[in-house]
């Protein structure tokens, strides 16, 4: 798995981005600039990523996999 992992995220992997220590919007640059897509595909895309590089034995910055979502969150406050 690590090496499918480097040779399909070798533009995470690879980069200037220190995966140990970056962050949600760090790593969402690095997608976004590289295929331009829309903000849900990207989040998709980084949570697949996220997923897989843990199967993977990739170690990531604690800080990726948590995005926030406010409305989520304001949802949950507003019924709970």
């Amino acid at each position: 798995m690590r090496q499918v992992a480097d040779e399909c995220y070798a533009f995470v992997l690879k980069g200037t981005l220190d995966t140990q220590n970056a962050t949600y919007a760090e790593l969402e640059d690095v997608f976004q600039n590289t295929y331009r897509m829309k903000s849900d595909v990207c989040r998709k895309c980084i949570k697949f990523f996220t997923e897989f590089s843990k199967d993977a034995g990739i170690p990531l910055s604690p800080q990726l996999p948590k995005k926030k979502n406010a409305t989520y969150q304001y949802q949950y406050q507003k019924y709970h």
